[in-house]
């Protein structure tokens, strides 16, 4: 799981904590808290704003966030779309607001809706939705500009910056590449076993896993055939290449080695982000990759040393063009199977209907590319312009979290409505899952968010930018800690998981 897959686990963040239904026999209640994260110079910030990670935009600076007092809006949504209340962000005090389930209606939503105005007198609407029957307690960001007092919380950096090195002992003489992970998206390598270059700190605040192989392509710089291992304590790392010494060099183990085979249908491709995860100490290491074209992967029956195993595979379906994402906890199991993912056809055609299933709505007809029976909960974002004839119009962004529903409702929103909405572009993420609703619900929503990008763009920018608006990247979304990232990433990967997504642009 390289760098592309889970770029939230490296962007620290927070959340408030799992859904705090009340005890006895009132009614659930759930707390959202709204903030602006944006990029400040470090040396110009109090001691008690939170720090959630260094910034990407200038030297110096750090991703905080703000207390949002305006320019948002809480929505309680029918289950048809239409709005049954509204909750302005001037009138919810320090950005923190209570949702009594009760409240809101039955099969209905609660929508984060940010509000902006765009050029030529239009507005802009970004909302950021979930199902009565999935809300948690949740940290939500906005984009637009806060004023307001910082977030206090604290500092969610590594304490130490740097790039270590560690040095091993020859594997053997058929070895050819060493490869170190000091999490799922810290890998790093090198062809000799001196100096091998380890992505974290220095110091090291906790080991880094070893795996040699003994096949090697300097082409395409894939690598299989793995024969030794070893997870190493951080003291043995260092820092320049001059300050190693006899007893940096530790020894790779051969012992507990054990096979695992996998295989796919045709159709299924492969991304370099696949690979075999262990679980040691609490947290997740990149074991080894997984490639199309090699059957026989090698697992460590060593308990004391790794605690959970999983295949993730990731890549697409080729006669459909939905990629995927797959979770499979490796408990007794000796075959790893791709070929049974549910079925699902060619996302095209799709269009806004006024004849759903459900009365008085428009919803997004998906033309029959899939079926809810088969899947458990759904993201679906789209864009909907109110004028495509007009060089410019009102715009809304819809991100709905939501059970699986072949027919997902559109929103209203409370700056316009529309009588005939134009969709203009609609993602769809379909999850099955035998995971805890509420982590797999919170861990979609942490695949979908950048929180660079967020701390450094204004909601203007993602109408206006091409860059900005890749796609499944959600405008507004849920904020989570490293730590808490990495609890709903070992959730998956104690699950049987598959998350099949697909995009249309007209």
């Amino acid at each position: 799981m390289k760098k592309s897959i889970l770029a939230s686990l490296i962007v620290p963040a927070l959340v408030v904590g799992c859904g705090s239904g009340s005890s006895g026999s009132s009614a659930p209640t759930y707390q959202w808290q709204v903030l602006q994260l944006k990029s400040v110079s470090e040396s110009s910030l109090d001691s008690k704003c939170i720090i959630y990670a260094d910034s990407d935009l200038n030297d110096g600076e750090v991703i905080t966030a703000y207390v949002a007092e305006d320019d948002y809006n809480i929505l309680y949504h029918n289950a048809d779309g239409s709005i049954a209340e509204t909750y302005e962000g001037e009138d919810i005090t320090n950005g923190l607001f209570t949702i009594t389930s009760t409240d809101v209606p039955d099969d209905g939503y609660v929508t984060l809706e940010e509000v902006e105005s765009l050029t030529g007198g239009d507005r802009g609407s970004y909302m950021f939705s979930v199902q009565k029957d999935l809300l948690d307690d949740m940290v939500l960001n906005i984009t637009q500009e806060q004023d307001g007092a910082c977030y206090t919380g604290s500092d969610y950096r590594e304490t130490a910056s740097g790039t270590a090195l560690v040095n091993v002992g020859q594997a053997s003489v058929d070895t050819s590449y060493y490869q170190s992970s000091y999490d799922v998206d810290s890998i790093s390598g090198n062809i000799i076993a001196s100096n091998i270059p380890v992505d974290s700190p220095y110091p090291a605040s906790r080991d880094v896993l070893i795996t040699a192989y003994d096949d090697y392509d300097s082409t395409t710089l894939q690598y299989s055939a793995l024969t030794t291992w070893k997870f190493i304590d951080p003291e043995n790392l260092y820092e320049d290449e001059d300050d190693a010494g006899y007893d940096m060099t530790s020894t790779l183990s051969s012992l507990y080695l054990t096979d695992l085979y996998w295989s796919s249908t045709d159709t299924v491709e492969l991304d370099s982000d696949s690979g075999i995860i262990a679980v040691h100490d609490d947290q997740s290491y990149f074991w080894q990759p997984i490639y199309d074209d090699v059957e026989l992967l090698k697992l460590a029956y060593d308990t004391s040393e790794v605690s959970l195993w999983s295949g993730y595979l990731s890549g697409t379906i080729s006669d459909n063009e939905w990629s995927f994402t797959s979770f499979t906890e490796l408990d007794d199991v000796t075959f790893l199977d791709l070929a049974a993912f549910p079925s699902v056809d060619t996302l095209d055609d799709v269009t806004v209907s006024s004849t759903c299933s459900i009365a008085d709505a428009f919803c997004i007809d998906t033309n029959g590319s899939y079926s809810s029976d088969d899947f458990d909960y759904q993201r679906v974002h789209f864009r909907l312009d109110e004028d495509r004839t007009s060089s410019s119009s009102n715009i809304s962004y819809q991100s709905i979290y939501s059970l699986a529903n072949e027919e997902p409702v559109v929103l209203e929103s409370s700056l316009f409505g529309y009588d005939d909405p134009n969709l203009s572009r609609v993602e769809i993420n379909l999850v099955s899952s035998d995971a805890d609703e509420s982590d797999v619900i919170q861990y979609l929503m942490t695949t979908n968010v950048d929180l660079v990008d967020l701390g450094e763009y204004s909601a203007s920018d993602f109408v206006d930018d091409a860059a900005a608006t890749e796609f499944y990247s959600d405008l507004n979304g849920l904020i989570t800690t490293t730590s808490e990232t990495e609890e709903l990433y070992q959730a998956m990967l104690e699950s049987n998981t598959t998350t099949l997504s697909n995009a249309y642009e007209l």
